[in-house]
């Protein structure tokens, strides 16, 4: 088939009614399965051989038209006495948690929160996260989630691009927010503690090991407890819930510029709930699923939060991100089910106490953010295997524009190096320039789902250069990666179009950040930001900053390059720091193509700063 027939094909698809469409991904199924015989076009996202691996009920799947909280509402009416949170001894049933975001929207609608406001939330993964986040959806406001280490410009940037004027923050974010609040139109911030949601046992030994936070400004903000008592007096109005409507913002790492801001539906967020009714594996009521992602990702609030508790699951909450105890934990409360990266699942193979451990309550073990290394996850499976435990690691792919998940691998389609296949609602195709690829074929991979994010707050141009409209009628997005789609449908990811730094944790670190700030200093002419080798966790990444420093610098190459640190340091979060600063004398190198070569500035790094005469030395420093 030509371009020119897939065109024409495309646009016959996409004037089909809904029940046409779902004939045809009826017939689709049958024709990868041999039941039916037919011609196949060739190109993916046509031929969708991947619906083969799904059952028939997947085709009956609705996606519900409801808020997010109405979903979660009406999922739960039959399990109010069933736990929803646990956190640290302290439970949540259903009919708890309802009453306490009930109680919570009464106080933001006190503090004059209305529909369509933006609510800035910078607060770890503790129980006052899920209050907040539904409480917020149910006025019609939207939680603009940040990174809680955020600091300087860039947190009065996330605060005032979207005008807040009311603000949830954690006590261990207090530093950060006091330095900078008054740069911005926040008229009330509440302050939260991971300590507020505590048993009173519990409670008490965190304050004894962590100081009394004295706050200076009480009209401007105030403590949760305060806040709880807040009264709302007015007639409460019973507001109309558009489900297209946004419902939250979540930051991209800026692997293709700079951070954007993610705005999701709650269609969106309640599609990636349906996607996982047909994932292959069953969800029971009271099953235990263990959250310890941090709250601003995709990752957590969608599938680790909303998709769980809308199956009526016990959430366990982590409030700190630990790869290091991840298999303690996962032992420790008999987890069911669980959403991780890389890092922690090699943490898990680390962990000899998992020798002496029994696994068969394990059912779902999740990896998504990078591609976990192919012996790695099977030395874990025959791990787990050998504890009792019956499943295998199913490995993801997504992005925080389509909802976090796209892709996943399944029980009967688990097999090496492959991502999986297409959730329900999702589409994928292959794309080398303008030209569509067929099956084998290495081109970025495009992605269209019903989990599609509505776009970039307030960036309309940039969301135009991500998404685009289709002749078959649906949006999709350029996701910046590289892979290709097998005959059976599997989809392969094997590099990144994108620049971006992955840490061994999973953590994606945005070179275009580190290199605002440098290039902001006045005797930088320019500056370059490339990974460097993580010799200390033998996995993922550093920012390895190189500069060329401006002639008409009167400071010495070293106290440059402390500069460049100490400034880093100041301006940004943890994520980006680095300690290898490498000095260019002239120019860049260059491609072929005559753009910058990162390729040679990464090896030169790593010959730099990775030979063992260097390793020893900074050993010896950290010792």
């Amino acid at each position: 088939m030509n371009r020119e027939d897939l065109v024409k094909l495309k646009e016959k698809i996409s004037k089909l009614s809904r029940d046409d469409k779902k004939q045809r991904d009826i017939y689709l199924r049958n024709l990868a399965l041999g039941i039916v015989q037919g011609p196949l076009t060739g190109y993916p996202s046509i031929d969708k051989v991947w619906l083969k691996y799904y059952g028939e009920e997947v085709f009956n799947g609705e996606i519900s038209q409801l808020s997010i909280y109405d979903l979660l509402l009406n999922s739960n009416k039959n399990n109010e006495n069933e736990v929803a949170l646990y956190y640290f001894g302290k439970e949540y049933t259903y009919k708890e948690l309802f009453s306490k975001i009930e109680n919570v929207e009464k106080c933001f609608l006190s503090l004059g929160v209305k529909k369509g406001d933006i609510v800035t939330v910078a607060i770890p993964n503790i129980p006052e996260n899920v209050f907040c986040f539904y409480a917020l959806s149910k006025i019609g406001a939207i939680a603009n989630m940040i990174d809680l280490r955020t600091k300087g410009d860039a947190l009065v940037k996330y605060i005032n691009e979207g005008n807040s004027k009311v603000m949830v923050a954690s006590d261990i974010f207090y530093d950060n927010i006091k330095d900078v609040y008054k740069d911005t139109d926040l008229q009330k911030i509440i302050i939260t503690s991971p300590s507020d949601s505590l048993p009173m046992v519990v409670k008490k030994i965190y304050r004894l090991k962590n100081k009394t936070l004295t706050i200076e400004d009480n009209k401007t903000f105030i403590s949760w407890s305060n806040f709880e008592k807040l009264k709302y007096n007015e007639k409460k109005i019973d507001l109309k819930i558009d489900n297209k409507d946004p419902v939250c913002i979540l930051h991209t790492s800026g692997t293709t510029g700079e951070s954007k801001g993610v705005m999701l539906s709650h269609y969106a967020m309640n599609a990636m709930v349906n996607q996982y009714k047909y994932i292959g594996v069953n969800y029971h009521t009271g099953e235990k699923f263990m959250n310890q992602v941090p709250s601003f990702l995709a990752y957590n609030i969608v599938l680790s939060t909303h998709m769980p508790l809308s199956f009526g699951l016990k959430i366990v909450m982590l409030p700190n991100y630990e790869p290091e105890k991840f298999a303690e934990h996962i032992m420790k409360y008999k987890i069911n089910h669980v959403l991780a990266g890389p890092a922690d699942w090699k943490n898990f193979l680390d962990d000899k106490r998992v020798l002496k451990a029994k696994l068969s309550y394990l059912v779902t073990m999740g990896c998504g953010s990078d591609k976990l290394n192919d012996q790695v996850k099977s030395n874990i499976n025959n791990l787990i295997a050998s504890r009792g435990g019956k499943n295998k690691i199913l490995e993801g792919y997504g992005m925080t524009e389509l909802g976090s998940a796209a892709c996943s691998s399944r029980p009967n389609c688990n097999i090496s190096n492959s991502v999986g296949i297409p959730l329900a609602n999702t589409n994928i195709s292959i794309f080398e320039d303008d030209n569509e690829c067929f099956y084998n074929q290495v081109g970025e991979i495009h992605m269209t789902s019903a989990t599609m994010m509505n776009g970039y707050y307030g960036k309309s141009d940039m969301t135009e250069d991500s998404v685009y409209l289709s002749s078959d009628g649906n949006k999709w997005i350029r996701t910046g990666d590289l892979g290709y789609i097998d005959n059976e449908g599997r989809l392969y990811v094997i590099g990144r179009k994108k620049r971006v730094i992955l840490r061994y944790d999973g953590i994606k670190v945005s070179p275009y950040e580190i290199e605002n700030v440098i290039k902001n200093i006045d005797c930088i002419k320019d500056c370059r930001v490339v990974g460097i080798d993580d010799i200390y966790h033998k996995m993922g990444s550093l920012p390895c900053p190189n500069i060329i420093i401006d002639k008409e610098c009167k400071l010495t190459n070293d106290e440059v390059i402390e500069l460049v640190i100490s400034e880093c340091r100041s301006n940004l979060s943890e994520k980006y720091y680095f300690e290898n600063v490498a000095v260019i004398e002239e120019k860049f190198p260059l491609t072929a193509v005559g753009k910058v070569d990162d390729r040679a500035l990464s090896k030169r790094c790593n010959e730099l700063f990775n030979n063992n005469d260097k390793i020893k030395k900074r050993i010896k420093k950290n010792n």
